[in-house]
Protein backbone atom coordinates (compact mmCIF):
# COMPACT_ATOMS: atom_id res chain seq x y z
CA UNK A 1 0.00 0.00 0.00
CA UNK A 2 2.88 2.51 0.65
CA UNK A 3 4.49 1.65 -2.62
CA UNK A 4 0.74 2.55 -4.36
CA UNK A 5 0.48 6.04 -2.38
CA UNK A 6 4.04 7.10 -3.09
CA UNK A 7 3.12 6.31 -6.91
CA UNK A 8 0.32 8.26 -6.56
CA UNK A 9 1.75 10.80 -5.23
CA UNK A 10 4.78 10.94 -7.34
CA UNK A 11 2.23 11.13 -10.42
CA UNK A 12 -0.01 14.10 -8.97
CA UNK A 13 3.23 15.88 -8.34
CA UNK A 14 4.12 15.26 -12.26
CA UNK A 15 0.46 15.99 -13.22
CA UNK A 16 0.90 19.53 -11.52
CA UNK A 17 4.30 20.59 -12.33
CA UNK A 18 3.63 19.46 -16.47
CA UNK A 19 0.53 21.71 -16.00
CA UNK A 20 2.69 24.70 -14.78
CA UNK A 21 5.75 23.74 -17.84
CA UNK A 22 2.77 23.45 -20.78
CA UNK A 23 1.20 26.93 -19.83
CA UNK A 24 3.05 28.72 -22.36
CA UNK A 25 2.64 26.44 -24.86
CA UNK A 26 -0.76 27.18 -26.42
CA UNK A 27 0.61 30.82 -27.30
CA UNK A 28 3.70 29.37 -28.91
CA UNK A 29 2.02 27.21 -31.03
CA UNK A 30 -0.65 29.59 -31.93
CA UNK A 31 0.62 30.36 -35.33
CA UNK A 32 1.29 26.70 -36.66
CA UNK A 33 -2.01 25.33 -35.09
CA UNK A 34 -4.15 28.21 -37.09
CA UNK A 35 -2.53 26.58 -40.59
CA UNK A 36 -4.28 23.44 -39.97
CA UNK A 37 -7.55 22.28 -40.24
CA UNK A 38 -9.95 22.69 -37.35
CA UNK A 39 -10.58 19.08 -36.80
CA UNK A 40 -6.68 18.66 -37.04
CA UNK A 41 -5.96 21.29 -34.70
CA UNK A 42 -8.51 20.24 -32.39
CA UNK A 43 -6.95 16.61 -32.11
CA UNK A 44 -3.75 17.85 -31.12
CA UNK A 45 -5.26 20.36 -28.54
CA UNK A 46 -6.76 17.96 -27.28
CA UNK A 47 -3.90 15.68 -26.81
CA UNK A 48 -1.79 18.62 -25.24
CA UNK A 49 -4.76 18.92 -22.45
CA UNK A 50 -4.10 15.35 -21.77
CA UNK A 51 -0.12 15.67 -21.84
CA UNK A 52 0.43 16.49 -17.59
CA UNK A 53 -2.09 13.17 -17.35
CA UNK A 54 -0.07 10.94 -19.41
CA UNK A 55 3.14 12.17 -17.96
CA UNK A 56 2.11 11.49 -14.65
CA UNK A 57 0.44 8.22 -14.95
CA UNK A 58 3.59 7.22 -16.73
CA UNK A 59 5.52 8.74 -13.87
CA UNK A 60 3.28 6.72 -11.20
CA UNK A 61 3.96 3.58 -13.25
CA UNK A 62 7.42 4.27 -12.59
CA UNK A 63 7.61 4.57 -9.03
CA UNK A 64 6.08 1.35 -9.35
CA UNK A 65 8.20 -0.74 -10.73
CA UNK A 66 11.78 0.23 -9.85
CA UNK A 67 13.42 -1.80 -12.63
CA UNK A 68 12.05 0.80 -15.26
CA UNK A 69 12.06 4.13 -13.22
CA UNK A 70 16.18 3.84 -12.73
CA UNK A 71 16.70 4.44 -16.31
CA UNK A 72 15.38 7.59 -15.59
CA UNK A 73 16.14 8.38 -12.12
CA UNK A 74 19.68 10.19 -11.68
CA UNK A 75 22.12 7.62 -10.00
CA UNK A 76 22.13 7.21 -6.31
CA UNK A 77 22.85 5.76 -2.95
CA UNK A 78 20.95 4.69 0.37
CA UNK A 79 22.46 2.97 2.97
CA UNK A 80 21.33 -0.43 2.88
CA UNK A 81 20.40 -0.06 -0.21
CA UNK A 82 23.12 0.92 -2.47
CA UNK A 83 22.80 2.23 -6.03
CA UNK A 84 20.30 -0.36 -7.89
CA UNK A 85 17.28 0.75 -8.99
CA UNK A 86 14.85 0.44 -6.01
CA UNK A 87 11.45 1.78 -5.21
CA UNK A 88 12.04 5.05 -2.86
CA UNK A 89 9.06 3.66 -0.19
CA UNK A 90 11.96 1.18 0.67
CA UNK A 91 14.15 3.82 2.43
CA UNK A 92 11.75 4.56 5.34
CA UNK A 93 9.65 2.65 7.51
CA UNK A 94 6.56 3.94 9.51
CA UNK A 95 5.34 6.70 6.74
CA UNK A 96 3.19 4.37 5.29
CA UNK A 97 -0.27 5.34 6.63
CA UNK A 98 0.64 8.95 6.32
CA UNK A 99 1.75 8.52 2.91
CA UNK A 100 -1.44 6.80 2.19
CA UNK A 101 -4.11 8.80 3.69
CA UNK A 102 -2.69 11.78 1.59
CA UNK A 103 -2.61 9.94 -2.04
CA UNK A 104 -6.46 8.86 -0.49
CA UNK A 105 -7.47 12.30 0.00
CA UNK A 106 -5.97 13.39 -3.52
CA UNK A 107 -7.74 10.48 -5.02
CA UNK A 108 -11.08 11.50 -3.59
CA UNK A 109 -10.21 15.46 -4.21
CA UNK A 110 -10.46 14.10 -7.95
CA UNK A 111 -13.69 12.66 -7.55
CA UNK A 112 -15.20 15.87 -6.16
CA UNK A 113 -13.83 17.64 -8.64
CA UNK A 114 -15.60 15.80 -11.34
CA UNK A 115 -18.81 15.25 -9.27
CA UNK A 116 -19.39 18.77 -8.97
CA UNK A 117 -18.65 19.64 -12.85
CA UNK A 118 -20.95 16.79 -13.78
CA UNK A 119 -23.52 18.15 -11.64
CA UNK A 120 -23.55 21.70 -12.48
CA UNK A 121 -24.12 20.57 -16.23
CA UNK A 122 -27.09 18.68 -15.35
CA UNK A 123 -28.54 21.51 -13.33
CA UNK A 124 -28.14 24.12 -16.27
CA UNK A 125 -29.37 21.91 -18.40
CA UNK A 126 -32.50 21.32 -15.75
CA UNK A 127 -33.09 24.83 -15.49
CA UNK A 128 -32.79 25.01 -19.37
CA UNK A 129 -35.29 22.38 -20.02
CA UNK A 130 -37.67 23.92 -17.47
CA UNK A 131 -38.02 27.32 -19.29
CA UNK A 132 -37.84 25.81 -23.12
CA UNK A 133 -40.98 24.69 -24.95
CA UNK A 134 -40.34 22.11 -27.36
CA UNK A 135 -40.20 22.95 -31.07
CA UNK A 136 -41.53 20.97 -34.23
CA UNK A 137 -37.33 20.79 -35.39
CA UNK A 138 -36.34 19.82 -31.99
CA UNK A 139 -34.97 22.50 -30.26
CA UNK A 140 -36.33 24.19 -27.32
CA UNK A 141 -37.16 27.50 -27.13
CA UNK A 142 -36.32 30.03 -24.08
CA UNK A 143 -38.89 33.06 -23.72
CA UNK A 144 -36.36 35.57 -23.25
CA UNK A 145 -34.75 38.78 -25.56
CA UNK A 146 -31.66 37.86 -25.22
CA UNK A 147 -29.59 36.56 -27.82
CA UNK A 148 -27.94 33.44 -27.78
CA UNK A 149 -27.86 29.55 -28.53
CA UNK A 150 -26.11 27.12 -26.19
CA UNK A 151 -26.23 23.27 -26.38
CA UNK A 152 -26.61 21.93 -23.15
CA UNK A 153 -26.14 18.78 -21.42
CA UNK A 154 -23.01 16.15 -21.38
CA UNK A 155 -24.28 12.63 -22.05
CA UNK A 156 -27.62 14.01 -23.90
CA UNK A 157 -26.79 16.99 -24.89
CA UNK A 158 -30.04 19.18 -26.32
CA UNK A 159 -30.35 22.97 -28.32
CA UNK A 160 -31.86 25.64 -26.75
CA UNK A 161 -32.26 28.72 -28.42
CA UNK A 162 -33.31 32.27 -27.27
CA UNK A 163 -36.41 34.39 -28.75
CA UNK A 164 -34.42 36.83 -29.36
CA UNK A 165 -31.88 35.06 -31.65
CA UNK A 166 -35.21 33.35 -33.36
CA UNK A 167 -36.11 36.79 -34.39
CA UNK A 168 -32.96 37.76 -35.63
CA UNK A 169 -32.23 35.32 -37.93
CA UNK A 170 -34.38 34.62 -41.00
CA UNK A 171 -35.52 30.93 -42.36
CA UNK A 172 -32.13 30.06 -43.72
CA UNK A 173 -29.96 31.65 -41.20
CA UNK A 174 -32.04 29.93 -38.31
CA UNK A 175 -31.39 26.64 -40.37
CA UNK A 176 -27.34 27.19 -40.62
CA UNK A 177 -27.57 27.78 -36.86
CA UNK A 178 -29.58 24.56 -35.79
CA UNK A 179 -26.84 22.66 -38.21
CA UNK A 180 -23.89 24.09 -36.08
CA UNK A 181 -25.60 23.22 -32.71
CA UNK A 182 -26.45 19.56 -34.44
CA UNK A 183 -22.21 19.22 -34.48
CA UNK A 184 -22.02 20.08 -30.86
CA UNK A 185 -24.98 17.61 -29.93
CA UNK A 186 -23.55 14.81 -32.55
CA UNK A 187 -19.65 14.96 -31.22
CA UNK A 188 -20.65 15.65 -27.40
CA UNK A 189 -18.55 18.51 -27.32
CA UNK A 190 -19.67 19.15 -24.44
CA UNK A 191 -18.52 16.39 -22.69
CA UNK A 192 -15.23 16.75 -24.43
CA UNK A 193 -14.70 19.48 -23.18
CA UNK A 194 -15.74 18.42 -19.03
CA UNK A 195 -13.44 15.63 -19.33
CA UNK A 196 -9.93 17.72 -20.66
CA UNK A 197 -11.25 20.65 -18.40
CA UNK A 198 -11.03 18.00 -15.40
CA UNK A 199 -8.15 15.94 -16.29
CA UNK A 200 -5.74 18.82 -16.69
CA UNK A 201 -4.16 21.34 -14.42
CA UNK A 202 -5.50 24.23 -13.12
CA UNK A 203 -2.96 25.67 -14.80
CA UNK A 204 -4.07 24.76 -18.12
CA UNK A 205 -7.41 24.34 -17.64
CA UNK A 206 -8.65 27.95 -15.78
CA UNK A 207 -11.10 30.49 -16.61
CA UNK A 208 -8.44 32.26 -18.01
CA UNK A 209 -6.24 29.16 -19.71
CA UNK A 210 -5.21 30.17 -22.94
CA UNK A 211 -5.65 26.44 -24.20
CA UNK A 212 -9.16 25.85 -23.32
CA UNK A 213 -9.87 29.44 -25.62
CA UNK A 214 -8.08 27.61 -28.20
CA UNK A 215 -9.81 24.27 -27.37
CA UNK A 216 -13.36 26.48 -27.77
CA UNK A 217 -12.10 28.50 -31.00
CA UNK A 218 -11.28 24.91 -32.50
CA UNK A 219 -14.81 23.24 -31.32
CA UNK A 220 -16.44 26.32 -33.37
CA UNK A 221 -14.58 26.06 -36.47
CA UNK A 222 -15.34 22.79 -36.45
CA UNK A 223 -19.08 23.04 -36.33
CA UNK A 224 -18.76 25.64 -38.43
CA UNK A 225 -17.41 23.84 -40.94
CA UNK A 226 -19.33 20.72 -40.52
CA UNK A 227 -22.58 22.71 -40.70
CA UNK A 228 -21.23 24.80 -44.16
CA UNK A 229 -20.43 21.16 -45.55
CA UNK A 230 -24.08 20.40 -44.77
CA UNK A 231 -25.52 22.89 -46.48
CA UNK A 232 -23.00 23.14 -49.32
CA UNK A 233 -22.83 26.94 -48.73
CA UNK A 234 -20.35 28.40 -46.33
CA UNK A 235 -21.47 32.13 -47.45
CA UNK A 236 -24.62 31.69 -45.07
CA UNK A 237 -22.82 30.18 -42.13
CA UNK A 238 -20.15 32.86 -42.21
CA UNK A 239 -23.60 35.73 -42.29
CA UNK A 240 -25.62 33.92 -40.06
CA UNK A 241 -22.02 34.17 -37.51
CA UNK A 242 -22.27 37.64 -37.82
CA UNK A 243 -26.30 38.17 -38.09
CA UNK A 244 -26.46 36.04 -34.27
CA UNK A 245 -23.81 38.00 -32.59
CA UNK A 246 -25.16 40.02 -29.82
CA UNK A 247 -24.68 43.88 -30.40
CA UNK A 248 -22.88 45.28 -27.13
CA UNK A 249 -24.18 48.55 -25.31
CA UNK A 250 -22.50 51.93 -25.79
CA UNK A 251 -21.22 51.31 -22.23
CA UNK A 252 -19.79 47.75 -23.57
CA UNK A 253 -16.42 46.63 -25.11
CA UNK A 254 -17.28 44.10 -28.06
CA UNK A 255 -15.36 40.92 -26.84
CA UNK A 256 -14.63 37.98 -28.93
CA UNK A 257 -14.24 40.08 -32.37
CA UNK A 258 -10.61 38.43 -32.84
CA UNK A 259 -11.90 34.79 -32.53
CA UNK A 260 -15.48 36.02 -34.58
CA UNK A 261 -13.00 37.14 -37.38
CA UNK A 262 -11.05 33.94 -37.53
CA UNK A 263 -14.18 31.91 -38.01
CA UNK A 264 -15.54 33.61 -40.56
CA UNK A 265 -12.01 33.58 -42.02
CA UNK A 266 -11.90 29.96 -41.72
CA UNK A 267 -15.45 29.79 -43.67
CA UNK A 268 -14.43 32.04 -46.40
CA UNK A 269 -10.69 30.74 -46.89
CA UNK A 270 -10.28 27.18 -45.21
CA UNK A 271 -7.09 26.50 -44.35
CA UNK A 272 -5.05 24.64 -46.62
CA UNK A 273 -3.01 21.60 -45.40
CA UNK A 274 0.38 22.46 -44.20
CA UNK A 275 2.52 18.92 -45.38
CA UNK A 276 4.45 17.58 -42.51
CA UNK A 277 3.41 20.29 -40.06
CA UNK A 278 0.79 17.97 -37.63
CA UNK A 279 3.60 15.37 -37.06
CA UNK A 280 5.90 17.93 -36.43
CA UNK A 281 3.51 18.99 -34.03
CA UNK A 282 3.06 15.68 -32.48
CA UNK A 283 6.88 14.92 -32.37
CA UNK A 284 7.32 18.38 -30.35
CA UNK A 285 4.25 16.46 -28.05
CA UNK A 286 6.06 13.24 -27.75
CA UNK A 287 9.19 15.18 -26.63
CA UNK A 288 7.48 17.43 -24.34
CA UNK A 289 5.80 14.16 -22.94
CA UNK A 290 9.03 12.39 -22.51
CA UNK A 291 10.69 15.18 -21.08
CA UNK A 292 7.88 16.15 -18.81
CA UNK A 293 8.04 12.26 -17.55
CA UNK A 294 11.58 12.14 -17.15
CA UNK A 295 12.19 15.30 -15.04
CA UNK A 296 8.83 15.09 -13.59
CA UNK A 297 9.54 10.99 -12.34
CA UNK A 298 13.64 12.37 -11.17
CA UNK A 299 11.92 14.90 -8.86
CA UNK A 300 8.91 12.58 -7.61
CA UNK A 301 11.11 9.86 -6.68
CA UNK A 302 13.73 12.04 -4.94
CA UNK A 303 11.10 14.47 -3.51
CA UNK A 304 9.61 10.91 -2.11
CA UNK A 305 12.59 9.78 -1.06
CA UNK A 306 13.29 13.45 1.29
CA UNK A 307 9.63 13.47 2.22
CA UNK A 308 10.07 9.94 3.91
CA UNK A 309 13.20 10.43 5.21
CA UNK A 310 11.84 13.69 7.45
CA UNK A 311 8.97 11.37 8.29
CA UNK A 312 11.38 8.81 9.51
CA UNK A 313 13.77 11.35 11.20
CA UNK A 314 10.24 12.55 13.05
CA UNK A 315 10.10 11.47 17.09
CA UNK A 316 7.72 9.14 17.22
CA UNK A 317 5.12 8.54 19.71
CA UNK A 318 5.59 6.64 22.79
CA UNK A 319 3.05 4.04 23.12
Amino acid sequence: MTALAVAILGGAVVWWLSGQLLRPVPSLLEGPLGRLAAPVRLRLLSALALLPLLAGTASALLLQLPALGGLWITRHCHPGIGCAPHHPAAIAEGSGPLLTAVAGSLLLAAGWRAARLFTAHRRRQRQLRQLARRQPDGFGLIDSEEVFAVTAGLLRPEVYVSEGMRTRLDALQMRSLLAHEASHVAHRDNLRLAFLAGMAPAALAGPASGLMRALRCALEARCDAEAARRLRDPLLIAATLLRARPRPSSAETPSGGGALSARVGDLLHPPQPAPGLSPLILLLFGVLLLASTALGGNLAHHGAEWVQTLLAAAPQPRG
